[in-house]
């Protein structure tokens, strides 16, 4: 997953939906168990990143894992990482308070 990132700045120049892209293509054969074990691998990808766009696009990738989950159960690693997360992508703006809302609602959370 990683190696989406890589380059991220050209590969957007010659496809304005390159994100839009990814999150489906990573997430369009999920069954809902894969998908649900993939949490921990996309919650250290938004950790890893320091450019507000990019923390904005790997958190939506969760949010979209956690719809092909089909749950509402918090994953351990999430619930041991929210504040973090949540410190992480907040700090990129209001579109990023927005998304942490959107997860904490999702899940029912009050962290």
């Amino acid at each position: 997953m990683n190696d989406k990132f890589t380059n991220w700045q050209e590969k957007l120049q010659d496809n304005e939906w390159y994100f839009h892209d990814c999150r489906k293509e990573i997430t369009c054969n999920l069954k809902p168990s894969t998908a649900y074990n993939l949490i921990p691998e996309v919650i250290d990808l938004i950790l890893e990143q320091n450019e507000a766009f990019i923390i904005t696009e790997c958190f939506q990738l969760l949010l979209e894992v956690y719809w092909v989950a089909n749950t509402t159960e918090i994953h351990p690693y999430l619930l041991k990482n929210m504040k973090n997360i949540s410190y992480h992508v907040e700090s990129t703006g209001e579109y990023g308070k927005s998304k942490v809302a959107e997860l904490k609602s999702w899940l029912r959370l009050e962290i």
